[in-house]
């Protein structure tokens, strides 16, 4: 499976090649999926807000959640 193929559930995957210099970058969408769920499950939120930290973590699972539960301890 090709991560620039259309996918409804990741719909910022759907992009022509030349549409970003770092498309290597992205996992297959199977891949993006699992660490969607595995932030979820780790963080306690939805699927939808794990897409987007991950996204902006260049899909490090560990970067994220690190990220996530300091942000949370500052908040507290």
């Amino acid at each position: 499976m090709n991560c620039t193929s259309t996918n409804y559930f990741f719909p910022f995957l759907s992009m022509d090649s030349d549409d970003s210099d770092n498309s290597e970058d992205i996992p297959e969408v199977s891949e993006c999926q699992r660490l969607c769920e595995c932030f979820a499950e780790i963080t306690g939120t939805d699927e939808a807000c794990a897409q987007f930290y991950l996204q902006d973590r260049k899909w490090d699972l560990e970067a994220t959640v690190l990220n996530e539960q300091e942000c949370t301890k500052i908040t507290k």
